[in-house]
C-alpha cells in the first residue's frame, strides 16, 4: 500500500521532461481513496474501463487518454463525462491521465518500446509535435521487405495491419509513432526514414505520404497505445510494491 500523493509526485516528476503542448490536463483528474493497494492501467478511461478496474478492486487507474481535455465544456453539459466521472466516485477510484508525454517517454513511452519490439537498432526521438518530439527512429539490423516487415509488426503489437507501399520494397530506416501518427509523413526527408508504423492513418495525410515515397504500416490506434501504461504499471509495481492490472478494452480502432 502507498499513499496516494506519494505516487502522483512520483508520477509527475517522472513525466516532468517533457517540454511540448497537450490537450490533455494530464495528472490527476479523480480524486479517490487516499491509500492505493491495487494499481489499473488502461489506454482509455472510458466506462468499459472505469467499471473493470473497479471490479478488479483498484484504487487508480492509470490511462493514456483520459477525461479532461482543453476546451471541455461544463461537466453538468457533458453527459458521457458526468457519468464517468459519478461511476469513478462511486467506485472509490482514482484516475490519473498521462497523454503526450507516455508517447514521448524515453523509457516507458508507447513508442520507444514499440520500436524496441520491432528490433530496431539507434532508436531516437525525431518528428516534433506540439513543441516536442514524440515519435521515435532508428533501423532495422538488415533490411526487409515491406510484407516481412508488416508481419513483425502484426506479430508484435497483436493486431492487424494495412501498408501503403508508397516507398522502396525493402524497409531499413523506420519511424515510429503510436497513434494518430500520420504528421509525421512530413519528416521523412528530413529525418531520414523509408517506412512510418502509426497506429491509424489519416486520409488527410495520405497524398504526403505517397508524394514523399514513404511506406506506411498502419497496426491500430489502441493496439499501439497499450505498451506505455503496462510500463507505468510495471514501475508503479517494482517501486512501490502495488500490484497492477492491465484493463483491455480494444476498439478496433
Amino acid at each position: 500500500m502507498v499513499n496516494r500523493s506519494t505516487l502522483i509526485v512520483a508520477l509527475d516528476a517522472e513525466f516532468s521532461f517533457y517540454k511540448g503542448l497537450d490537450a490533455s490536463k494530464n495528472g490527476l483528474q479523480v480524486k479517490g481513496p487516499k491509500a492505493v493497494s491495487k494499481v489499473a492501467v488502461a489506454c482509455d478511461a472510458a466506462l468499459e474501463t472505469i467499471e473493470k478496474a473497479a471490479r478488479a478492486y483498484a484504487d487508480l487507474l492509470i490511462v493514456h487518454h483520459g477525461l479532461l481535455w482543453e476546451g471541455s465544456g461544463p461537466l453538468k453539459k457533458d453527459v458521457l463525462l458526468q457519468q464517468r466521472m459519478v461511476v469513478a466516485k462511486k467506485s472509490g477510484l482514482n484516475i490519473y491521465a498521462m497523454h503526450l508525454p507516455l508517447d514521448a517517454h524515453p523509457v516507458m513511452g508507447n513508442n520507444v518500446l514499440l520500436a524496441q519490439a520491432l528490433g530496431m537498432h539507434y532508436v531516437r526521438p525525431a518528428c516534433a509535435y506540439e513543441g516536442a518530439k514524440i515519435a521515435f527512429k532508428g533501423v532495422l539490423p538488415k533490411p526487409v521487405s515491406l510484407k516481412a516487415f508488416s508481419k513483425t509488426v502484426e506479430k508484435k503489437v497483436g493486431a492487424a495491419y494495412k501498408t501503403l507501399p508508397f516507398g522502396p520494397d525493402l524497409v531499413r530506416r523506420v519511424a515510429v509513432c503510436s497513434g494518430s501518427g500520420g504528421f509525421c509523413t512530413a519528416f521523412a526527408e528530413a529525418e531520414n526514414f523509408d517506412t512510418l508504423v502509426v497506429g491509424e492513418f489519416k486520409h488527410s495525410d495520405y497524398h504526403a505520404a505517397k508524394e514523399f515515397g514513404v511506406n506506411v504500416v498502419e497496426a491500430g490506434h489502441y493496439h499501439t497505445e497499450v505498451f506505455g501504461v503496462n510500463a507505468v504499471g510495471r514501475w508503479v509495481e517494482e517501486r512501490f510494491g502495488v500490484p497492477f492490472v492491465f484493463i483491455d478494452a480494444p476498439t478496433g480502432f
